[in-house]
């Protein structure tokens, strides 16, 4: 998680969290980036020589909605300051994910140079899409990027594909993405994108979406345009009752291209119709 914390006089706590649940469902962590200024001094990953960072999970447990929330609290000792604090946030699902059959079988379709993509089936009928990030890039390199003295300005064309799930059916559409990247010389980190889809029965699915990318390099957004279509129903912006665009930048984070890519999934809720997908493209400067 990300954690962002400031007052009026100019102090702030700044820092994002990566950590495990364990089988008593305490949430256990450590800091992956780290920003704290108070009275002027400020301090920084590398100043923090103890951390605490533990919560739990609420909710009943059960039922179709077991987890509602999560509550927590952090410790980190500098020596000559010590900042102690907690934290609370309501959950909601977003996707539920299944455990693949034991006979789904995974098929390669293709990738990028750090990033792949492929689909899952069970006896020929499709379950889901799989884009994955090969070379993911670290929030510290992430930061390090966006607070660097050089402007990446990049694009580049990749796949996207997903599976429409409607009347008890799944179809599964192809196609591509444009995206566009800007991050570093201290600019706000944006993104933007075209998704376009189909198959050979006349069902499709095209959007544009875009939004910022977080300081742990992890990319937020939502749709600007929708339209989809599936079984010869159509679908709006308008009926979409809820989506996650999500994704995550790719590279070796450092040197003179550290960024090559990014990988991502989208989610958009209809109703009657759920939409489960991915993205990958390569990116360059432009």
């Amino acid at each position: 998680g990300s954690f962002n914390m400031a007052n009026a006089s100019g102090d702030f706590a700044f820092f994002s969290v990566i950590g495990i649940i364990n089988t008593d469902s305490k949430l256990t962590g450590s800091l992956e980036t780290y920003s704290m200024q108070v009275h002027g001094k400020s301090f920084d990953l590398g100043s923090v020589l103890n951390q605490i960072i533990e919560g739990r999970l609420l909710g009943s447990g059960s039922g179709e909605t077991p987890i509602t929330g999560a509550l927590g609290s952090f410790v980190f000792d500098h020596g000559s300051a010590l900042v102690d604090g907690g934290f609370g946030a309501n959950l909601e699902i977003i996707e539920r994910i299944e455990e693949p059959d034991p006979d789904s079988e995974y098929t390669a379709m293709g990738g990028g140079m750090d990033w792949e993509w492929g689909i899952w089936e069970t006896d020929g009928i499709i379950d889901g899409v799989d884009f994955k990030a090969l070379n993911p890039i670290s929030g510290t390199d992430f930061q390090a990027i966006a607070a660097g003295t050089m402007l990446y300005d990049l694009s580049g064309g990749g796949d996207a594909a997903a599976v429409i799930a409607h009347g008890g059916l799944k179809e599964l559409v192809q196609g591509s993405c444009s995206l566009f990247v800007q991050v570093g010389q201290g600019t706000t980190p944006n993104w933007d994108g075209y998704f376009g889809m189909n198959n050979v029965n006349g069902d499709f699915l095209n959007f544009e979406a875009g939004g910022t990318i977080q300081p742990n390099g992890q990319m937020t957004g939502t749709h600007s345009v929708y339209s989809m279509q599936v079984h010869g129903t159509p679908f709006g912006s308008g009926s979409i009752i809820s989506e996650t665009i999500s994704g995550t930048l790719v590279g070796p984070g450092s040197g003179a291209t550290p960024i090559t890519g990014a990988v991502g999934s989208f989610f958009f809720d209809h109703g009657t119709a759920q939409v489960n997908g991915g993205f990958g493209a390569d990116l360059s400067e432009y």
